[in-house]
C-alpha cells in the first residue's frame, strides 16, 4: 500500500488493517508520495502484520519470494504505485506465465 502524503492514509490503514493478511507500506517514485515510515505511525493495532519498504521493487521482490500459488497480491492506495508495480520486470515476468 502506498499513497500520496496529502491523502487520508491513516483512515485507509485503519480499514485495511482489519484484514487477516500481511500488509506492506511502501511508496512510488513520485514527489507527493507519503513516506512509509510516517504512514506506519498510523498503525495502532496489529503492528506485527505491517512492514515498511522504502522501495517498491524491494517490497515486490520480498513478496514474490513468499507468495504461494493460491495467494492473492493486492496493490492499493495510488494509481502511481499500481502503475510503477506493473512496470517492474519481475511483475511482467509473473504476469506472462
Amino acid at each position: 500500500m502506498g499513497m500520496m502524503h496529502d491523502k487520508d492514509y491513516c483512515s485507509c490503514i485503519k480499514e485495511i488493517g482489519k484484514l487477516d493478511c500481511s500488509i506492506i507500506l511502501t511508496r512510488p517514485k513520485y514527489s507527493r508520495a507519503a513516506d512509509p515510515a510516517v504512514m506506519m505511525n498510523c498503525v495502532k493495532v496489529n503492528k506485527q502484520k505491517f512492514s515498511v519498504y522504502m522501495d517498491l521493487k524491494e517490497a515486490v521482490d520480498s513478496v514474490l519470494g513468499e507468495i504461494g500459488k493460491n495467494d492473492m497480491l493486492v496493490v492499493t492506495g495510488s494509481f502511481f504505485l499500481a502503475g510503477e508495480f506493473l512496470d517492474l520486470k519481475s511483475v511482467k515476468k509473473m504476469l506472462t506465465k
